[in-house]
């Protein structure tokens, strides 16, 4: 997926904050592949994101049965009625998280409430941290996947000393 015009300038304006980039673009430089993985990287020391698709058999392997078993009907109910006629749901959606802590609410939910909570998170790329939006310490996703080569040979035109 190719980054829009304005985000090739974003990426362009970020790649200048990063003096450990500089060898690859500076003077002859033109290592587009190495500060295209310096962007794709994910690690543990980058903020979590809600994923945006959760499955249900993910979901299913970390829910706790004693408490689902002691949900009310209606709550049992609408924990289906999340999954009906899909493979899953999207949890970076704030009313899909709401149901999971409603649903599983109170102290006989806690667990699960607490793994589901933790399976709806990961850690994002360099890539895709520019781009989110914060919701408190948990970032939304705005663009989500690889930053591409193409995109970092639109956006080395932009950046000064290249």
């Amino acid at each position: 997926m190719a980054l829009t015009p304005t985000q090739i300038a974003v990426l362009a304006a970020d790649i200048q904050t990063h003096p450990e980039l500089e060898p690859f673009y500076l003077g002859e430089a033109n290592d587009t592949i190495a500060i295209r993985n310096y962007y794709n990287e994910a690690s543990p020391t980058l903020a979590d994101c809600w994923k945006t698709f959760l499955s249900l058999l993910d979901v299913l392997n970390v829910v706790n049965w004693t408490e689902f078993i002691g949900r009310s009907q209606g709550e049992r109910d609408a924990f289906r009625m999340m999954f009906m006629g899909t493979q899953g749901v999207n949890p970076s959606r704030s009313n899909i998280r709401q149901g999971f802590l409603d649903i599983f609410s109170g102290p006989g939910g806690a667990t699960t409430r607490v793994a589901l909570t933790a399976l709806a998170k990961r850690k994002m790329t360099r890539a895709e941290r520019l781009f989110a939006t914060n919701g408190s310490g948990v970032f939304t996703l705005t663009f989500e996947g690889l930053i591409i080569s193409e995109d970092i040979n639109a956006a080395l035109p932009l950046v000064p000393g290249n």
